[in-house]
């Protein structure tokens, strides 16, 4: 089997064959497509909340200490 490799422009869920290569691509073909527009990254406090740190011997500050001034 021969292959043929382009770049093309999705438009209407279809793929447009150039015409310099429509001779080479006839009857049924199998279609592998690799998509170039990145997966949207996840942000931080996202990744932070899936994943929380978790120390041994965290002891949360208490109203009155968080709010103390230095």
């Amino acid at each position: 089997m021969n292959t043929v490799e382009f770049d093309a422009e999705v438009a209407n869920g279809q793929i447009e064959i150039p015409a310099a290569l429509r001779a080479e691509v006839l009857g049924p073909v199998p279609v592998v497509v690799f998509p170039q527009t990145p997966a949207p990254r996840e942000n931080k406090i996202a990744e932070v909340l899936r994943n929380p740190l978790r120390v041994p011997v965290f002891q949360p500050l208490t109203r009155d200490e968080a709010h103390e001034q230095a």
